[in-house]
C-alpha cells in the first residue's frame, strides 16, 4: 500500500474521560489535562483543568464489545509481561470503580 491509499487518521494522546450513557448510545468525551495544575489551590472541589480532544460516540452493543476487548488484551498483557498494572486505591476511588472487579 502506497502513501496516496492512506487515510489520515488523527493520532490522538488522553489522559481523561467522561463518559455518558444514553437510552441509544455512548458517548465518550477525550480530554487533555493541564500538565501543570495550580498546586496552590487547596479547594478539594477543584478539578484538574482539561481540554475536550476528541468527541466519539457509539452503540450500546459496541461500547460493551470496547470494553470487554480493551479488558481481555490488557489481561493478556498482564499475564505475558507477568506484570501487574497497578492502579493507586485513590483512582478506584474517585472513579468510584471496585478493584476486584478487575480480578
Amino acid at each position: 500500500m502506497d502513501n496516496s491509499d492512506q487515510v489520515n487518521i488523527p493520532d490522538i494522546y488522553f489522559d481523561g474521560i467522561k463518559v455518558t450513557v444514553t437510552a441509544v448510545g455512548v458517548n465518550f468525551i477525550l480530554t487533555l489535562n493541564d500538565p501543570h495544575p495550580d498546586t496552590a489551590n487547596t479547594d478539594k472541589d477543584s478539578k484538574l483543568r482539561s481540554k475536550p480532544i476528541l468527541i466519539a460516540r457509539t452503540s450500546l452493543e459496541h461500547a460493551k464489545i470496547l470494553v470487554m476487548l480493551l479488558k481481555k488484551q490488557l489481561k493478556l498483557y498482564e499475564n505475558k509481561t507477568d506484570a501487574v498494572i497497578n492502579l493507586p486505591k485513590d483512582v478506584y476511588k474517585g472513579l468510584e470503580l471496585d478493584e476486584k472487579e478487575w480480578q
